[in-house]
């Protein structure tokens, strides 16, 4: 091997430390932050299925994919997470919700777990809006931006089929990735890192929205300031989590994306 050749290997692996270095750390460094101290009652949050939201016949069906995101972590109870907000918000007709997501979960869990669930709590004859709100745990995992594309693109693809072979009418909305980079858990210059990251997987979200011909809430854009200008209010008691609050503008925002 000539000098040319083992030079070029060597500026070759200095660039890949840059590059892969900081993501490794910026994984390492959101887990711990994540499990360390302040951990909320309820890291769970809520999975109701078909809770009524305001009775009546042929109620309009609210159902949520996801994360952490979606099952209200952080709010002071289920009235008071974006999944709940948002149905309340959707009209002024009979709603029901419902909340297939679990907190920690990303894409391929959506596959493997959630979505064979969602064929048994359609409500044939009522309509549905079918909100997937995932990406979050794919950033911190580190999760590669081609996988992640694939694996949301097939997601989408598999809820069409899901929803087609019900003959249930549905509007399918993917909800962007929160800007992680808000929560005061993660120091700089991680927080920057991880709202970079964060931003990336969301332009993959984008793409999908794109190519499928669905409504995408960039949700991070709407909020991060709002987050950033009082996180004490805006986040819970672990610091990574929205709070109640935090939770209402999250869903102030994707209400104000789907217009009326």
């Amino acid at each position: 091997m000539g000098s040319a050749d083992v030079t070029r290997r060597r500026a070759l692996a200095l660039l890949a430390l840059v590059v892969v270095g900081p993501l490794l750390v910026l994984g390492v460094e959101v887990q711990l932050a994540r499990s360390g101290g302040g951990r909320l009652d309820d890291e769970a949050g809520e999975r109701p299925r078909q809770r009524e939201v305001r009775p009546g016949p042929q109620p309009l069906h609210v159902v949520w994919l996801g994360d952490s995101t979606s099952t209200g972590v952080g709010a002071d109870d289920l009235t008071g997470s974006m999944a709940w907000r948002v149905a309340e918000g959707l009209g002024d007709g009979p709603v029901v919700v419902t909340v297939l997501g679990r907190s920690g979960d990303q894409v391929h869990e959506v596959l493997d777990g959630q979505l064979p669930e969602l064929a048994d709590v359609l409500l044939p004859g009522s309509e549905h809006v079918v909100l997937v709100s995932i990406g979050a745990n794919d950033v911190t995992a580190l999760t590669r931006r081609p996988t992640f594309e694939a694996r949301y693109l097939q997601m989408v693809d598999e809820i069409e089929v899901v929803l087609d072979g019900a003959g249930v009418d549905a509007r399918v909305v993917l909800v962007g990735i929160p800007d992680i980079g808000t929560a005061p858990r993660l120091l700089p210059p991680l927080r920057q890192l991880a709202g970079l990251r964060g931003a990336q997987l969301d332009d993959e979200i984008a793409a999908v929205a794109r190519r499928r011909g669905l409504h995408h809430v960039e949700l991070a854009d709407r909020t991060s300031r709002t987050f950033s200008s009082d996180p004490d209010r805006f986040f819970s008691a672990d610091e990574y989590h929205p709070s109640s609050d935090g939770h209402e503008v999250w869903a102030d925002a994707v209400l104000a994306s789907l217009g009326p």
